[in-house]
């Protein structure tokens, strides 16, 4: 083998070398974009199941006050189906999603909803009613009602602060 084919020989095994570098950085980044999207999705799921919990308990909440308005209930009664409503979508949210979101909240039984909340009902002339429920949070407003949204990586957090209210007025 003369001199010249011993150094053709060695720069295709350079270029060879450099092309199997490249496939295998190719392959990582692949790989990394991969992982990103997963991450993205996670975070897009943890964010959409915040947001319709949000969602759904000011619904809850508003539709409760109202139908506790027509079935001409007082305050304390008020509170109550408020606060079943609420237990119900917290506890079903927990088990809607499966394995992903993981929902799982500190505190949501109606023991505690009641024990942190109070409802206002003032009635306006002869026809009209209007009611506000407030979240407390307790005496000393420290009670917030806290739930973590998870999903792989990502992670949310939801939480009824004391101080929360929401008010319907019904005119019949």
């Amino acid at each position: 083998m003369n001199g010249s084919g011993f150094f053709c020989f060695f720069i295709l095994l350079a270029f060879v070398s450099i092309e199997f570098g490249f496939l295998e950085k190719a392959g990582e980044a692949g790989h990394s974009l991969a992982l990103a999207r997963q991450a993205g999705f996670e975070a897009e799921s943890v964010s959409m199941a915040r947001s319709v919990l949000e969602e759904s308990a000011d619904a809850v909440v508003l539709d409760a006050l109202k139908q506790g308005i027509a079935m001409d209930l007082e305050g304390e009664g008020i509170k109550w189906l408020v606060n079943e409503r609420l237990s119900a979508l917290f506890g079903g949210m927990e088990s809607v999603y499966g394995q992903c979101p993981v929902v799982s909240f500190e505190e949501k039984g109606v023991s505690f909803l009641n024990g942190n909340s109070s409802v206002f009902v003032q009635r306006v002339g002869k026809k009209e009613v209007v009611a506000e429920y407030s979240f407390t949070g307790g005496l000393m407003r420290d009670r917030p009602l806290n739930a973590r949204i998870s999903c792989g990586n990502a992670e949310a957090f939801f939480s009824l602060p004391a101080g929360y209210t929401m008010a319907a007025t019904v005119v019949d």
